[in-house]
């Protein structure tokens, strides 16, 4: 099994949808090390994220956390830091708007 360090998710927008940002195959293990996002616009939005296994989906009731994060102002979600995402369970977060929050996550990958 080789481990390495690896850019999870690199300024990649937030969509209005729950959409990945964090996905895993059969054989590959993803460790979460950090997690930043950033309100690049002028109003406060919400961002919802959760954790799903393989055949999992995002509904109102099973996120893992909603955060409001001021305008251009980012946020260090902790939920996330040191999350496990293996046999293909997943990650997904939605903005309450379309582009205007950033997301960066890297940690390692296991293969």
């Amino acid at each position: 099994m080789a481990t390495t360090l690896n850019e999870l998710t690199i300024d990649t927008k937030l969509t209005a949808s729950a959409s990945n940002i964090v996905t895993s195959t059969p054989n590959t293990s993803v460790f979460v090390g950090a997690a930043i996002f950033t309100n690049t616009g002028t109003t406060t939005e919400t961002v919802t994220i959760w954790r799903l296994g393989s055949t999992g989906v995002a509904d109102t009731t099973n996120f893992l956390i909603v955060k409001d994060i001021l305008p251009s102002k980012s946020w260090q979600c902790t939920e996330l830091m040191g999350q496990i995402v293996s046999n293909e369970s997943k990650i997904q977060a939605k903005a309450s708007t379309l582009d205007k929050i950033t997301v960066n996550l890297s940690g390692t990958v296991s293969t």
